[in-house]
């Protein structure tokens, strides 16, 4: 029920897009640390990220620094595992949006972007 909660809430105040659903724009991961670790993400505003309310985007290991991926997605949803588990533990999911550019509208020349630590905060 909290997830459903959850999910209401950013669909009222996540941004429109402002172009069409074909375009692809960057989701960037940032991985602060040494280590890799496990990560799941997902086009969707769903909890956690493996609902089936949710697009997969990617799902695997990432190594530490800046990966991207296209998307045309306005929100994200980001779960992630902490060294030296890759595998197991995963994180309570995140959702991350576009940032506005006028009237709440998602601005996709602006990259979604997921700061991650290698090691549990």
């Amino acid at each position: 029920m909290r997830a459903l909660a959850i999910a209401v809430t950013i669909l009222t105040i996540a941004p429109a897009a402002d172009v069409s659903a074909d375009e692809a724009a960057p989701v960037r991961l940032v991985l602060v640390g040494s280590e890799p670790v496990g990560v799941r993400v997902a086009v969707g505003v769903t909890i956690p990220c493996d609902s089936s309310a949710n697009e997969p985007l990617y799902r695997g290991t990432l190594k530490p620094g800046t990966t991207e991926l296209a998307s045309s997605a306005v929100c994200v949803c980001t779960q992630q595992t902490y060294a030296p588990f890759v595998t197991t533990g995963w994180s309570p999911g995140t959702i991350t949006c576009r940032p506005a550019k006028r009237r709440r509208v998602a601005d996709l020349s602006k990259p979604i972007v997921v700061e991650l630590t290698s090691r549990e905060p």
